[in-house]
């Protein structure tokens, strides 16, 4: 038995080392939500399917990982080798794509093992060792627990939107009187987030987007003398009072609040 432990820890640390890598190479170079348009459509949907099971099975408590930490095994694999993805991204950390698909192929009989309660052998286990090895040549084991929360920490969305929804709100009331106010610099990282996706949250968010965007420019517009008159001609062209309950609607269906005055 301390074998098939010793195994089922090195596979974990293996997968959620890599999903880590995935996570900050490819954010480095294509944003944070690089998974949108890098992944293959038919993983993609898989992904999203995997993750909008875990919502419907929790509720208001819902929270989820990153996309990456719900693909298997050959789908991390070929994300990782695609030869854009090689070139950009992993090249300079792996070496060898060969080399890459060679260890995580010897790994997948392996794991379907470990996933499905048979026992492993001590080739198995020498094979995990040599693949944990290997994949620390890539990166350092102080660079670990980082990678791990990149992959697999736990998201709340729904805190998250509760909060942006009331600080447009708030930020709103204050641009449609034409009041100085401060702008979040949490909304933005919202926003920009990951999950901050139409596909993953299933709702159309380009009034939020938008909306973001223009008291985004509002509160961060120099004050002159004479601003008033001006800013209140420009939030009518851009019809800034139905553009704030359009947001607010939307944040309301995707949180399950639809009541705009909850």
């Amino acid at each position: 038995m301390a074998r098939q432990a010793t195994v089922s820890n090195l596979l974990f640390l293996i997968e959620n080392a890599l999903r880590g890598v995935v996570v900050r190479e490819m954010e480095a170079v294509h944003g944070a939500r690089w998974w949108e348009k890098r992944m293959a459509p038919e993983v993609k949907s898989k992904v999203i399917g995997r993750q909008m099971g875990e919502r419907l099975g929790s509720g208001l408590s819902w929270s989820l990982s990153h996309a990456v930490a719900y693909l298997d095994l050959p789908d991390l694999k070929q994300l990782i080798v695609k030869k854009d993805n090689w070139r950009d991204c992993f090249s300079k950390l792996f070496g060898q794509a060969d080399y890459v698909e060679g260890e995580m192929a010897l790994l997948e009989p392996i794991r379907n093992r470990v996933a499905h309660s048979r026992f492993v052998t001590d080739e198995d286990a020498l094979r995990t060792k040599a693949t944990w090895q290997y994949v620390l040549s890539a990166v350092t084991a102080e660079e670990v627990p980082r990678l791990f929360s990149l992959a697999i920490a736990p998201v709340s969305p729904l805190s998250e939107l509760r909060w942006l929804r009331e600080r447009l709100r708030q930020i709103g009331e204050g641009a449609v009187a034409c009041r100085a106010t401060v702008w979040p610099d949490d909304a933005d990282r919202i926003i920009s987030s990951w999950w901050f996706s139409g596909d993953l949250l299933q709702a159309d968010l380009s009034s939020i987007e938008q909306c973001c965007s223009v008291l985004r420019e509002y509160c961060l517009a120099p004050r002159y003398a004479g601003m008033g008159p001006d800013w209140m001609r420009k939030a009518e062209e851009l019809a800034l009072r139905p553009l704030l309950a359009d947001s607010d609607t939307q944040l309301g269906a995707v949180i399950g609040e639809d009541n705009a005055s909850s």
